[in-house]
């Protein structure tokens, strides 16, 4: 974690090309030497760089520590793999025995961030599968994010993560009426911030779920 800092400070962090593949390739032999250890920063650190090769360089080393890691870390473990783009079919099955494993341990997320982490989960998983396997987990989260969104206070999702969340509910087989209906009130008074590519998803959205009681927000779209 440290040592990417330490590039980012001195703006040094390679984005393409050669010095990318080579980057990559020394954080995979590091990785390698020390039996997998900061493997986990560097997928996170990967992932936000939007490093398709970072990210899949640093997966392996991160699987066999899903067992025994924190409910936080497996949730970004996952957000991680989910952000790469087509991963291969293995990748696809090992975020969702990670998804499996997260399932009993959503109460563990930490209070200060759980609404992003799991956002995160949902959109990485719906972006990944259909979620078949990972029905049950989607029930908690629903549940979860349901209650976390009608607390007062500022919404803790954004209005592009609302709309991204709409699409991976309805892409994952959520039919709950009430969080559908939590998340119209946060997205409501926050139309206006979309822009035109977001209000046009998510109109098709609202009407593909057929959540015509939504009619308000439509109208607003």
């Amino acid at each position: 974690e440290a040592f990417f800092e330490r590039l980012r400070a001195l703006g040094k962090v390679p984005r393409a090309g050669a010095d990318l593949h080579n980057f990559v390739k020394k954080v995979e032999g590091t990785l390698q030497r020390s039996g997998g250890e900061g493997a986990h920063a560097a997928l996170l650190n990967f992932a936000e760089l939007r490093c398709r090769q970072g990210v899949l360089v640093s997966w392996p080393f991160v699987v066999p520590r899903l067992g025994l890691s924190t409910a936080a870390d497996l949730a970004d473990a996952i957000w991680a793999a989910s952000a790469v783009p087509k991963p291969p079919e293995e990748v696809v099955r090992q975020v969702e025995d990670a998804v499996v494993m997260l399932t009993p341990r959503l109460k563990q997320l930490p209070e200060a961030d759980v609404s992003l982490r799991l956002y995160r989960c949902l959109y990485g998983l719906a972006r990944l599968t259909a979620g078949a396997r990972c029905e049950e987990f989607r029930k908690r989260a629903e549940k979860s994010l349901e209650t976390l969104l009608l607390q007062r206070g500022p919404s803790p999702l954004g209005p592009s993560q609302m709309v991204k969340l709409y699409w991976s509910l309805g892409r994952l087989g959520s039919r709950r009426n009430e969080l559908f209906d939590a998340l119209e009130h946060r997205l409501r008074d926050r139309v206006g911030e979309l822009g035109d590519r977001e209000l046009e998803a998510l109109y098709c959205i609202l009407t593909d779920l057929g959540l015509l009681d939504q009619w308000k927000l439509i109208h607003d779209v």
